[in-house]
Parts: structure tokens; C-alpha cells; sequence
């Protein structure tokens, strides 16, 4: 049996960290670490952070010197994250400021690497709902007008792109920051009694109780979180605004809960039809979206009053 941990960690963090980008110009897709971008929507990147997660703890039982070897192995990571930040991984400008080779028109993708979500599913709406292909849907959906409405299949391939950044970003973040959890403790832990689990623990997290019950229905609650939103009450990224309402939704549907018509309360599980409903133009929105600022402002008036000088 292999024991050389650090030689494995090594190599599973450059693994992770190496990023080439490719367009194929047989089927005008993006390709990422020679997979197809469409082959990313599920748990690739989690699974590696996984790997390496379990391949440092048997690393730090055996080696030595952990302080220089943590500090170097948050260096590798940081700077692939910075290298993300100045390519502006969030923004269409990541295509001019990424180096992206162009395959000739002779090469073919793999076959079977494609995934479910496809350009054609997209543009018949056939994805399933709850899957991991609407999470990808409902972030396309925030980068409609800087990629045209996706008029065509390449605009929909660099969404994509996009999509695959985000999740590579929030990988490496994760695996950079348990890293550091350690390398700031290291001087107070006894590695040879360490056990996985108390390992995994080092990595401090919060556990969610409950929600936050909010006393209105779903669309009610769309209403309010773009106001609170568009006055910039709210801000979840400063840079880019798509990805700010993006940021909204995740946020909304993961920490608060809606009343229904029987007075029942239920998490707000999908946000996205109820948010971009009352961010329509139409007039039946644009409506409901005044009468619901009249209700507010009636609310706020009668606080006022009760309030005294």
C-alpha cells in the first residue's frame, strides 16, 4: 500500500487548481479540463474537494512540518482564486480576459461526456423541475440580457462557462478555507489522535435551526425582497448585478419560510418564477408591485404616528 499522503495531496490539489480553457469549434462548445462545460452541473468539483479533504487528514497523522506544508498548499489555492478575481470569472468579460485556445474543427468531444442540460432543453423549458439542471436554468436566467437572451447556442455555451467558474470558485473557497482553519490551529492540535471526524470539525459550521417565518405569501414576499433589493438595502455583490439577484434568490430560499392561503408555513424551496413574475414589465405586475408599495407606506405612515417626538 501507497502511504505517500503528501505526494497524493499534492497531485489532487494541482489537479484541482490547473485550469485550461478550449473552444470546439466542431460544436461550438466550451470545453474545461478537456470535459465538455455541460459535464460540470452535478458534484465534480465537490467530490474533488472531498478527495482532498480526506487525503491531507491521512497526510497530517503521518508527515511532519505541517505549518510549511499548509502554508504552502494555501498559497497554491489563493492564487488560483485571485487568478479568478482578475479574470473577472463573474462577468462576460472572463472570455477576453481568459487565454482560450481554439480547437481545429477536426477534433470531437468524447462521446457521452454531454450532460442533460442542453441548449435545445433550454430553449423548450424541458428541464425537471427541482433537479440540478433548473439550479443551472435559474442562473442562466440572470445573464438573459448580457448574453443576448441567448439567441443562439454559443451565448448559451458561455453561460455555461460561467456556471462552471461559480461552482469551481465556491470549490476552492471551501478547500481554502478548511485549510486555513488548520494552518491557524495548527500549533494546538495533536494530529496522531485525531480522529477524521474531529478533523472535519476544525472547519467550524453553522447549523441552521429553523427558518425565518415571514407573514406573507410567496409573491408578497417576491414583492418586498426587490424592493429591499433594488434600493440596495440588500446587497450581495457589489460588481454585478445579475449575480446580485442570483445571490437574492439563493439567499431567500435557503433561510426563510412563506405563509400559505390556509395559514401554513412553508420554506420557499424555488424562488425564481415567484421574483422574476413581479420584476416583469407587464402591466398586471407593474400593478400588483404599486399596490403592494401602497400597503408599505400606509404600514410605515401608521408606525410613524405611534412613534413620539
Amino acid at each position: 500500500m501507497d502511504y505517500n499522503y503528501a505526494y497524493k495531496t499534492n497531485q489532487a490539489v494541482f489537479e484541482l487548481t490547473e485550469l485550461t480553457l478550449e473552444f470546439c469549434q466542431t460544436n461550438q462548445s466550451y470545453l474545461i479540463n478537456d470535459k465538455l462545460a455541460n459535464t460540470y452541473i452535478n458534484s465534480y468539483y465537490n467530490e474533488q474537494v472531498d478527495n482532498i479533504k480526506e487525503l491531507l487528514h491521512h497526510q497530517l497523522k503521518t508527515g511532519r512540518n505541517h505549518k510549511a506544508y499548509l502554508e504552502n498548499l494555501l498559497g497554491i489555492l489563493e492564487k488560483r482564486i485571485e487568478w479568478l478575481h482578475k479574470m473577472k470569472y463573474k462577468s462576460v468579460d472572463f472570455f477576453n480576459n481568459c487565454s482560450i485556445k481554439t480547437i481545429p474543427s477536426s477534433y470531437f468531444p468524447p462521446v457521452g461526456t454531454s450532460n442533460k442540460i442542453s441548449f435545445k432543453n433550454f430553449l423548450n423549458d424541458s428541464i425537471v423541475p427541482n433537479s440540478q439542471e433548473q439550479k443551472v436554468l435559474w442562473f442562466l436566467q440572470s445573464y438573459e440580457e448580457e448574453f443576448n437572451h441567448y439567441e443562439n447556442k454559443l451565448d448559451f455555451e458561455k453561460g455555461l462557462v460561467l456556471y462552471v467558474m461559480s461552482l469551481y470558485k465556491r470549490a476552492l473557497s471551501i478547500l481554502c478555507n478548511y485549510v486555513k482553519t488548520i494552518y491557524e490551529q495548527v500549533d494546538f492540535i495533536d494530529f496522531n489522535k485525531l480522529s477524521n471526524e474531529l478533523l472535519s470539525e476544525t472547519n467550524p459550521r453553522q447549523k441552521k435551526e429553523r427558518n425565518c417565518n415571514i407573514n406573507l405569501d410567496k409573491k408578497s414576499v417576491a414583492h418586498l425582497f426587490r424592493i429591499l433589493l433594488e434600493e440596495d438595502f440588500l446587497v450581495f455583490d457589489e460588481l454585478n448585478e445579475a449575480n446580485n439577484r442570483l445571490e437574492l434568490k439563493r439567499f431567500v430560499e435557503n433561510n426563510f419560510n412563506y405563509q400559505n392561503t390556509k395559514k401554513e408555513r412553508l420554506p420557499i424551496k424555488s424562488f425564481n418564477r415567484e421574483y422574476s413574475e413581479v420584476s416583469s414589465p407587464s402591466s398586471p405586475e407593474v400593478k400588483k408591485h404599486k399596490e403592494f408599495i401602497d400597503k408599505l407606506i400606509l404600514m410605515l405612515q401608521a408606525r410613524k404616528n405611534k412613534i413620539k417626538d
